[in-house]
């Protein structure tokens, strides 16, 4: 973690809340570094998200932490790290911020007169949506995600900006990683799984019940499946099985995630990202949240291998279809990703011209 000292008038501030986001950040420098922009990383300790910054080289300020299942602790956590965020940014002076719909860091930004630029692909996240949509200056989003759906959240002041793509697309378009890399984790290509469990304490997950469990998946695996090592990505402390097995691998900090998913034999998960992530390489993956989620049937359309599926029998078929097989259920999919966009593309063309119009 680095301090900020020196005011730069060349700044932009990014509030990086989880994994995915984290991935981004590391395209997003790039990219504004080749504009001649600087980026100022805040983030809280939630998930694998500080580790993996760590592991990308990024600098950050962490800020908090995450609010856990209760509404009243959500909105605590958020009320003390925004008042932390006030001391840091005035310090700091941004030009402007970028956020995948970061509450605290748009409302911070919103009452000091920053411009926002929010990214968004999880309309199903009302709350968050309601909370950022309206104070953003823009909100950048897949073209797949119906606009009527997007302005009952709210209306960012200049507009909905779409584009043709998925998020993941921003750090997957020059990835090329060989098969070899794997030995660090101690994994062969096509010998695992991947399993990432849902984002249980996410507002938008408090009354939801799925039926089943991911420690439901995780025994049939083990016991099913027995050639199989099992990668368990865990979102929370205590989401971790209270089991020991050979085949079960649970890291403590944050992996290569799309490192993990490019050459796994099934990666599945109760969100989105990971599913994505491993589609978009070719990799079958099964998303069981329960949530519509329109840029998973906007991949299915294309035709990536990504399964959406919501009852576990019929998560069990899809697993023992594509383990019997593995090498036969990938999808070569070089001329599915062509013509597909980044939303940091979109970023870089809309800074330059949000500050010029801010002064």
């Amino acid at each position: 973690m680095k301090d900020i000292e020196v005011i730069t008038l060349s700044l932009i501030w990014y509030d990086c809340l989880t994994p995915k986001q984290a991935l981004i950040a590391y395209t997003l420098k790039k990219a504004l570094e080749r504009l001649g922009f600087d980026i100022f990383i805040t983030t809280r300790d939630y998930d694998y998200t500080i580790s993996l910054l760590r592991l990308k080289g990024l600098d950050y300020v962490a800020i908090g932490s995450h609010g856990g299942a209760s509404l009243k602790g959500k909105l605590r956590r958020s009320c003390e790290r925004m008042l932390k965020m006030i001391d840091l940014v005035e310090k700091t002076n941004p030009r402007a911020l970028v956020s995948f719909s970061s509450p605290d860091a748009t409302r911070v930004a919103f009452g000091m007169g920053i411009p926002i630029i929010n990214l968004n692909d999880s309309p199903h996240a009302e709350h968050v949506c309601r909370l950022t949509f309206s104070l953003s200056d823009y909100v950048i989003t897949p073209r797949c995600i119906p606009l009527e759906v997007l302005k009952q959240l709210g209306r960012p002041r200049r507009g909905f900006i779409q584009y043709e793509g998925v998020d993941e697309v921003a750090w997957l378009r020059d990835y090329n990683p060989s098969p070899s890399a794997l030995s660090r984790y101690g994994l062969r290509p096509l010998s695992y799984v991947v399993l990432r469990p849902e984002e249980q304490k996410a507002a938008y997950m408090l009354k939801v019940k799925l039926g089943f469990s991911y420690e439901d998946i995780l025994k049939y695996i083990l016991n099913t499946h027995k050639g199989y090592r099992i990668v368990f990505l865990p979102r929370y402390e205590d989401q971790r099985p209270q089991i020991q097995h050979p085949m079960l691998v649970m890291p403590r900090t944050a992996v290569d995630g799309p490192l993990l998913t490019r050459f796994a034999a099934l990666v599945i998960t109760g969100g989105g990202t990971m599913s994505r992530e491993a589609c978009l390489q070719g990799t079958p993956s099964i998303s069981y949240s329960p949530h519509k989620l329109y840029v998973n049937e906007y991949l299915k359309k294309r035709g990536f291998p990504l399964y959406d599926v919501h009852k576990l029998d019929n998560i069990i078929d899809i697993i023992d279809q594509v383990l019997e097989e593995p090498a036969r259920a990938r999808v070569d999919t070089e001329e599915l990703l062509k013509g597909m966009e980044s939303p940091v593309d979109v970023v870089m063309k809309l800074i330059p011209e949000l500050l010029e119009t801010s002064l």
